[in-house]
């Protein structure tokens, strides 16, 4: 299995069942098969960290915890080979998603920022 972490933008247009490709060293097809919709508060995984070479922005607490600065989300991604590594690769995982319009973004953003502000 293959777990990443997704922003909130990707997110947003990713679907169970979405193939893509993760890309390490070499060339691994995959499928989405899990979309976590509650974001990560504190990253448990140091290696996905920009501190430690990692693509997610964070911030270290007084206690070493690591905090992404901006909404990220856990993707579970089942990869088609019967055997992958034994051990732990980064990459990027790209994923043939559908594309959202600005229009459409737009009008998301307005909704959070509305429900947010009115209290719920």
């Amino acid at each position: 299995m293959v777990q990443g972490i997704a922003d909130e933008d990707a997110v947003a247009v990713f679907a169970i069942g979405q193939i893509g490709r993760f890309v390490p060293d070499d060339v691994i097809d995959i499928e989405v098969t899990e979309i976590d919709r509650i974001n990560i508060h504190e990253l448990d995984r140091p290696y996905f960290a920009s501190v430690y070479g990692g693509l997610i922005a964070v911030r270290q607490d007084v206690s070493g915890k690591l905090m992404p600065t901006s909404s990220v989300f856990p993707v579970r991604l089942t990869a088609s080979v019967a055997s992958l590594p034994d051990q732990i690769q980064r990459g990027i995982a790209v994923i043939s998603a559908k594309p959202r319009s600005f229009a459409r973004r737009l009008f998301d953003i307005t909704s959070v920022l509305l429900i947010r502000g009115s209290g719920f």
